[in-house]
Order: structure tokens, then sequence, then C-alpha cells
């Protein structure tokens, strides 16, 4: 009889300290979930900044001809505002169009890698 308890004291600690473990285990994951993702959306926010501020302003003068003609030949009719040089391996060209600021990336040979809707409107 005495054992029975015994045994039944110690399967209560155990099992009171695996679930306070589990409880611990689930906390530090959630925890650490927590930081990942913020880490994630911060540095996604990051990435995406390709504003005006974030590329050096180049002169038209400066942008070769096959990017000024294959801008020109997608956006005959919005408004462009400036040419910025993105990390020296390509152009932005920022422009309006329908009131709405747009972004531009095209390579140096004048192919467009993408365009993106910039946060505020213009």
């Amino acid at each position: 009889m005495i054992s029975g308890v015994l045994n039944h004291v110690k399967q209560n600690f155990i099992t009171k300290n695996n679930f306070q473990d589990k409880k611990i285990r689930i906390k530090n994951f959630l925890s650490i979930f927590v930081v990942v993702m913020a880490f994630l959306i911060s540095s996604k926010k990051r990435s995406k900044e390709n504003t005006e501020e974030n590329c050096s302003n180049v002169a038209v003068n400066l942008v070769p001809r096959m990017v000024k003609d294959s801008f020109a030949n997608k956006y005959p009719s919005d408004s462009l505002r400036t040419w910025s040089n993105k990390d020296n391996a390509g152009f932005c060209a920022h422009f309006t169009s329908s009131a709405i600021g747009k972004s531009a990336r095209l390579s140096e040979s004048g192919c467009f890698i993408k365009t993106e809707i910039e946060n505020k409107k213009k």
C-alpha cells in the first residue's frame, strides 16, 4: 500500500513536471516565433523600399538610350519625374501614372525587371 502511494506521488510529480516543461517549451517557441516574424516583416519592408530617396539620382543624359526608349515605349503617356541608379545594376524610372507614383526598374540594356507602386500618391 505504501509503495502504491509512493508510485502515485512519483507519477503525479513527474506528470506535473512534464506539463510545466511543455508549458515552458511552448512559451519559448512562441517567443522565438514572434521575434522571427517581427524580423521577417521588418526586413521585407526594408527590401521593398524602392523610392527616389533610396536610389542615387542620375541625370537624364547619363541614362542609356536603350533604357529611355524602352521606358517610353511601355509608358508613353506617363509623367517621368526622375531617373536613378539602383545599386549600380540598372536604372529606376520614377513616374506618375493616373495620379499614382510608380517606379520601374530596368536593366542596363533596357529590359524591364519590375514595376512597383510607390507608397504615397503623387
